[in-house]
């Protein structure tokens, strides 16, 4: 008769070997598959990271042409500031000199005051638009006292006689309106040089 003990341990081992092979099998797909999965972290984690980098590179050149399209406002706000007063002035002085003709006039405002008094009206326009809530504070002020100025520039000069105007009188209000003006320009590009631009 056959060794049955010799059959059981056989099959126990061969049980056991099959076991084994496939515990060994499992483990090794297991430790495939949890290297796929981290080298899939791996990548999905770089990735994410480069789309990061890449955000805040876009977001870093947007606020820089942000800050250089606002600089450029607030550098055309000052310029167009001086060469309207200095227009402004002329076309005073001109409207107030009695030696000067209706043509003469015209002239200056068509040539000189006109084109920048809108060059100012459109800086002061544009930084409205670039600027900060401050910023939209301080421009308030420039624009009280450029329509003051203004004012007073047209109306000297739309006026048909010099007649009941007081020449002195009209020039150092213009004069205080500018000077209020620049005081306003002044207070806003302090407060603009401490933005971060």
């Amino acid at each position: 008769m056959p060794d049955n003990s010799n059959t059981t341990n056989d099959g126990t081992r061969e049980r056991r070997t099959q076991r084994a092979t496939v515990l060994a099998a499992l483990g090794g797909a297991l430790i495939g598959a949890l290297a796929g999965l981290g080298g899939s972290v791996l990548v999905y984690t770089e990735a994410k990271h480069a789309r990061q980098d890449e955000a805040e590179a876009r977001q870093t050149e947007a606020n820089e042409r942000r800050a250089d399209i606002r600089r450029g406002a607030y550098v055309d706000l000052s310029t167009s500031t001086t060469r309207f007063i200095i227009q402004a002035s002329d076309l005073l002085i001109m409207s107030l000199d009695p030696g000067k003709t209706d043509k003469d006039r015209t002239r200056l405002f068509d040539e000189k005051y006109a084109p920048a008094n809108a060059d100012l009206a459109r800086a002061i326009t544009t930084v409205r638009l670039v600027t900060t809530e401050a910023g939209k504070r301080d421009l308030d002020e420039i624009g009280t006292h450029y329509v003051h100025a203004g004012k007073l520039v047209n109306d000297t000069y739309a006026a048909t006689s010099l007649e009941g105007i007081d020449a002195k009188k009209t020039h150092e209000e213009f004069l205080e309106a500018v000077r209020r003006h620049l005081a306003a320009l002044r207070k806003f590009m302090d407060r603009a040089a401490g933005e971060s631009l």
